[in-house]
C-alpha cells in the first residue's frame, strides 16, 4: 500500500515537472518570437530608411524583396519578379547576368548598370551583390544594393568637357593643392613648361615654375593674398624647365570647401612676352602713350598748334573733345588695376573706331582721352563725333568673367574763326565743358559756351567763401515735416542746411552741396548739421506734445559715411544731447552708397546695431536693385521727386512706385514719397501704397520756432484730413490740406 503511495506521488511530481517545463519553454518561444518580429521590424525600417535600394533574390534569381528606393530609382516598374527580367538597359542584362551566374562560385558582384524606366529615362546605378551561404558553402540566396549614380555620371562628364575646353584655350592653366603643389595642367600649360603632355603629373612644387627672383614673391605676396581675398592678380616672371624665362599676367583664385578652407588654387596664365617687348618700344618712344600706344599728351598739343596755325591760313576752324571716363576708380578699387588697364585699352580702341580717320585720338590722363577734330566748319561736326563715341561704347566691355557698361563725360570746345587762340586755352575750355558734364550727371557731352568761363571763375570763388562759411556762422538748419498717410500727422522732420551769404543771401544747395562734396567740407558741414539737428531733437523730445517720440532725419554724404569715425561720433553725439538713438534718422543717397559698397554696408550695419534707423534717399535714380537693396539694413526708402512729379497724371511714374512700394512692402522697409506738391500726387501716393510723404503741400522747410507751432497743432486731428464715405471708409478722392495757408510753396 505505502509502494502504491509513494509512486503515486513520484508520477504526480513528474507531471508537474512536465508541465512547468512545457510551460516554460513556450513563455521563451514567445520571447523569442517578439525578439524575430522586433528584428525584422527593426531590419525593415532600416532598409527603408537607407538611401541606397535592397534587394533579396532566390538561388533562383527571384525577387523576394525590394525596398521602396529600389522602387523609385527603377520608376515603379510593374510585373517583375526575377533578375532576369529586370528593368535594365540591354546591352547591361546579359552582362550582369553573366557575371551573376559566375558569381555562384564567388562570394559577391560589383559592377555598374543602365536602368531603363518605364518612362523612358536611363539611369547610371552601381550594383553590389552578395551571396547567403549555408554551412556547406552553398548558396541559399542573395542580397544586392543599388546605387543611384546618374548625377555622379553628368558630373564626370561635365568635367570631362570642360578639361576638354582648358586644353583647348591658349592660356595657361594650372591647379594646386593647398600647399602649392601642381596637381593639374591644361594642353597650353604642359607644352609651355616642357611637361609631359599625356598621363598623370609627377610632384612639382609651383614656385619651381617662377623665375628665382620671384618665388619669395609668390610665397609671401601672391598666395596669401588669393587666400585672404579669394583672388590674387599681377604679371611676373615665369622660369620654364629649359631655363627661358616668361614675362606673364597671372590671376590666381582660392576655391574653398563648405567650412571656408581652401580645396585648391587655380591660377590663370598668359603670356606677355610679345607685349613686353610692345611696351619697351613704346617707352622709348617720346610722344606715344605705352599702355595703348595712342598719342600722348605732348603729341596731342603740338598737333592742336599745328592744327590752330593750318586753320588760320584755310579760315577753317579746329575742335578739341575731352572725354573721361565716368567712375573709373570704381573699376579699379573693384576689379584691380589690370582690369582698370585692360578695360582703358578696350575704350581706346571704341574710340579709335568713332574718331576713324578723320579725328585725332590721344591720351590724357588715367581716364581720359583727347580728340582733335580739323577743317570743322560748325559745332555739328564735334556733335557728331560726340554721338560715335557714345555708339562705340553701348556695347558693354568684357573684364574677366565680367561685363562692363562704360560711359564717358565729354566736354568740347571749338577754336573762333581764324585760329585766334591757343592749345592750352583751347584744352582750358574743353576741361570747363567736361566739369559741366560731370554736373549734369555724366554719361553726356557739353559745349563749350562763354557762360562756363564765368561759372568756373564763380565755382572758385564760392568754393573760397565755403571755408569760412562754417566759423562765420552762416549756416542755417531748417526742417520740413514728414507725414504719415494713414493718420495725417507728422511723424519725422528732415534736417537740410541753408547757407545764408553775408553778400549773396541765400546759396541754393543745388550750388554749394556737389562743391562742398567735391572739396571735402561737406564733412565738417554734415557733423555741424548733426549736432544743431540733435540739440533740436533734444528740446523737441521733452515737449509735452512729443508723447511718441518725433524722428529727426538727418543727411549724411559719402564722404562722412566713409569716415572711420563716424559710428563712434554719432554714438557720442546722441549721449552729449541726451537724445534716444531711434529719434534720429540717418539718409543716404544710393550714388553715395556706390563709391565703396563694402564700406557702406560696414558702417550701416553698425549704424543700425546702435539703434539709429536708416533710410536710401533718392531712390530710383541710381543703380537699385533688390539684390542690393537687401545687403543693406536700412528701415525706408525715399522715392525720388523726380516720379512723385507725374503721379497725378499716371503713366510709368506710377507703376514705378507702385514697385518701389511692393518692394518695400515685401522687405518690410517704410516708403517716404518725396516732393508732394499737388493733392493729386498726395492722393495717388497714399494709393500706391505709401507709408510717410513729405513736401510743399504740407510745409516747406522751415525754422524750429514755426515747425514747433506746426508740431504741436498737429497733436489734435492731423496736419490734413480725409473725407469719410458712408460706413467710415476712407473716401481716397477728396484728401485736403488741413492748412491751406502754410501749404503754398514759397520761393525756394
Amino acid at each position: 500500500m505505502v509502494r502504491s503511495e509513494v509512486l503515486l506521488v513520484a508520477a504526480l511530481l513528474a507531471c508537474l515537472y512536465l508541465l512547468r517545463r512545457t510551460w516554460l519553454d513556450r513563455r521563451r518561444l514567445r520571447a523569442v518570437r517578439r525578439e524575430l518580429a522586433t528584428r525584422d521590424q527593426i531590419l525593415a525600417a532600416v532598409s527603408e530608411a537607407v538611401p541606397a535600394g535592397l534587394f533579396r533574390l532566390g538561388p533562383d534569381g527571384t525577387i523576394s524583396y525590394i525596398n521602396q528606393r529600389l522602387a523609385e530609382i527603377g520608376g515603379h516598374p510593374q510585373g517583375v519578379t526575377s533578375i532576369h527580367d529586370a528593368p535594365l538597359d540591354p546591352g547591361d542584362r546579359d552582362r550582369l547576368l553573366s557575371m551573376w551566374r559566375e558569381g555562384n562560385a564567388r562570394s559577391s558582384v560589383s559592377t555598374q548598370v543602365r536602368i531603363q524606366r518605364p518612362d523612358g529615362e536611363r539611369r547610371w546605378v552601381d550594383v553590389d551583390v552578395r551571396a547567403l551561404i549555408d554551412e556547406e558553402g552553398a548558396p541559399l540566396g542573395w542580397v544586392g544594393s543599388v546605387w543611384d549614380v546618374t548625377e555622379q555620371e553628368g558630373y564626370l562628364s561635365r568635367l570631362t568637357r570642360l578639361s576638354e575646353i582648358l586644353d583647348a584655350t591658349p592660356d595657361l592653366v594650372v591647379m594646386l593643392d593647398p600647399t602649392g603643389r601642381v596637381t593639374h595642367a591644361n594642353l597650353a600649360a604642359r607644352q609651355r613648361y616642357g611637361l609631359p603632355v599625356n598621363g598623370p603629373l609627377s610632384p612639382i612644387d609651383a614656385t619651381d615654375l617662377y623665375a628665382p627672383y620671384e618665388r619669395q614673391r609668390i610665397l609671401t605676396e601672391a598666395l596669401p593674398v588669393a587666400e585672404r581675398e579669394g583672388v590674387w592678380a599681377g604679371e611676373v616672371d615665369m622660369q620654364l624647365f629649359d631655363g627661358t624665362q616668361m614675362p606673364v599676367s597671372q590671376v590666381l583664385i582660392a576655391h574653398r570647401r563648405d567650412d571656408n578652407s581652401v580645396d585648391y588654387y587655380s591660377a590663370i596664365t598668359r603670356d606677355l612676352s610679345e607685349q613686353r617687348r610692345v611696351e619697351a618700344q613704346l617707352a622709348r618712344a617720346k610722344w606715344y602713350d605705352p599702355a595703348t600706344a595712342l598719342p600722348n599728351r605732348t603729341f596731342f598739343v603740338d598737333a592742336v598748334e599745328v592744327g590752330l596755325e593750318r586753320c588760320t591760313r584755310s579760315g577753317t576752324r579746329v575742335a578739341v573733345l575731352l572725354a573721361d571716363i565716368d567712375r573709373f576708380k570704381l573699376v579699379n578699387d573693384s576689379l584691380g588695376h589690370a582690369a582698370g588697364d585692360e578695360m582703358l585699352c578696350s575704350v581706346a580702341e571704341r574710340l579709335r573706331i568713332a574718331a576713324g580717320p578723320t579725328a585725332l585720338l590721344a591720351r590724357f590722363g588715367s581716364d581720359e582721352f583727347c580728340l582733335l577734330l580739323e577743317d570743322v566748319a560748325d559745332d555739328a561736326a564735334p556733335m557728331r563725333l560726340a554721338e560715335r563715341i557714345v555708339d562705340q561704347l553701348a556695347a558693354p566691355i568684357s573684364i574677366g568673367d565680367d561685363s562692363i557698361f562704360v560711359t564717358v563725360s565729354t566736354g568740347i570746345a571749338v577754336s573762333p574763326e581764324g585760329g585766334r587762340t591757343s592749345p592750352e586755352a583751347m584744352l582750358q575750355d574743353a576741361d570747363a565743358a567736361l566739369h559741366r558734364a560731370k554736373e549734369r550727371g555724366r554719361a553726356r557731352s557739353e559745349l563749350f559756351v562763354e557762360d562756363l568761363r564765368h561759372h568756373a571763375v564763380n565755382q572758385l570763388r564760392t568754393a573760397t567763401d565755403l571755408h569760412r562759411a562754417l566759423e562765420g556762422e552762416e549756416f542755417r538748419v531748417v526742417y520740413q515735416p514728414e507725414v504719415d498717410l494713414r493718420t495725417g500727422h507728422i511723424t519725422a522732420v528732415e534736417a537740410l542746411v541753408r547757407w545764408h551769404h553775408p553778400e549773396r543771401g541765400l546759396v541754393p544747395p543745388a550750388e554749394f552741396i556737389p562743391l562742398a562734396e567735391q572739396t571735402g567740407l561737406i564733412t565738417g558741414i554734415g557733423n555741424w548739421v548733426l549736432q544743431r539737428a540733435l540739440e533740436q531733437a533734444a528740446q523737441w523730445s521733452t515737449a509735452r506734445w512729443n508723447r511718441t517720440g518725433l524722428l529727426v532725419w538727418v543727411n549724411l554724404s559719402a564722404r562722412q559715411l566713409g569716415d572711420a569715425d563716424l559710428v563712434d561720433q554719432v554714438a557720442s553725439s546722441l549721449r552729449e544731447h541726451s537724445v534716444a538713438p531711434r529719434q534720429l534718422g540717418l539718409e543716404i543717397t544710393e550714388t553715395a552708397l556706390l563709391d565703396d559698397a563694402e564700406v557702406a554696408v560696414a558702417a550701416l550695419t553698425a549704424l543700425h546695431q546702435l539703434g539709429v534707423r536708416l533710410a536710401v534717399d533718392d531712390f530710383g535714380t541710381g543703380y537699385s536693385s533688390l539684390s542690393y537693396l537687401k545687403r543693406l539694413p536700412v528701415d525706408a526708402v525715399k522715392i525720388d521727386r523726380s516720379f512723385i512729379d507725374g503721379l497725378a497724371h499716371g503713366g510709368d511714374d506710377s507703376a514705378i512706385v507702385a514697385a518701389v512700394t511692393g518692394m518695400a512692402r515685401a522687405l518690410r522697409l517704410t516708403t517716404i514719397a518725396e516732393g508732394v506738391e499737388e493733392v493729386g500726387q498726395l492722393q495717388a501716393a497714399r494709393r500706391l501704397g505709401c507709408d510717410l510723404a513729405q513736401g510743399y503741400l504740407f510745409s516747406s522747410p522751415q525754422p524750429p520756432s514755426h515747425v514747433t507751432s506746426l508740431l504741436e497743432s498737429d497733436r489734435g486731428a492731423g496736419l490734413f484730413l480725409y473725407d469719410e464715405a458712408p460706413g467710415g471708409e476712407v473716401n481716397e478722392m477728396l484728401p485736403r490740406p488741413r492748412r491751406a495757408e502754410t501749404a503754398a510753396r514759397p520761393n525756394r
